[in-house]
């Protein structure tokens, strides 16, 4: 058998050997190579990963090179933001405000009235009943100044009259507050200074 394989032309011997060869070379590939670039590309993602977080973190580090200091921001930051949208519907500071605003631009106060508040998803809107007299600068002054105060707001339902020189003015100052867990959707609150009760 042996003088038989010796005879055997360099080409049989070839296709003889191919096969086998492949198949090593597949079983290499499929159980080394393949499960080798899987583990290499899984660390590769982890490291593009890892490399954008360090990123982050350099740039948050050379922006605000202070820690302590950038933590008092955002606390001033945040009461800023919780002041603009309380988590209560108090409205005696709100009340304080509109008065000295309307004061300060010279327009008689007439009446300011809280009215029921309604409850939204995930906000409360405090509507308040306000009517002023005076003249075209002074009522143009106080609108703008009630839209500067710091507590989200708008102005709704504007009607100005003109009587003997002067306009009387009604509208509706809507104030917003953070919805809490102590009133649900459609509930009725009475506001202090609601004079609605009978």
């Amino acid at each position: 058998m042996r003088a038989s394989w010796v005879k055997l032309p360099i080409k049989h011997k070839i296709l003889v050997f191919t096969p086998g060869l492949l198949l090593i070379c597949w079983l290499y590939y499929t159980y080394v190579v393949a499960v080798q670039e899987q583990e290499i590309a899984r660390l590769t993602a982890k490291l593009r990963d890892k490399t954008q977080q360090l990123t982050v973190i350099q740039v948050f580090a050379r922006t605000y090179p202070d820690p302590a200091a950038y933590l008092a921001e955002f606390r001033k930051k945040s009461a800023k933001t919780e002041a603009m949208l309380p988590n209560h519907h108090d409205l005696s500071g709100l009340l304080a405000q509109v008065e000295q605003i309307a004061k300060a631009c010279g327009l008689q106060l007439v009446e300011i009235k809280p009215v029921l508040p309604l409850n939204k998803t995930s906000y409360v809107e405090v509507p308040l009943e306000i009517r002023c007299r005076g003249s075209f600068t002074q009522t143009k002054d106080f609108l703008k100044q009630l839209e500067n105060i710091p507590r989200f707001n708008l102005i709704n339902h504007l009607s100005i009259n003109s009587r003997q020189g002067e306009l009387d003015s009604k509208l509706v100052l809507i104030v917003y507050s953070y919805a809490t867990s102590a009133g649900s959707a459609g509930d009725k609150q009475t506001l202090p200074g609601n004079n609605d009760e009978k």
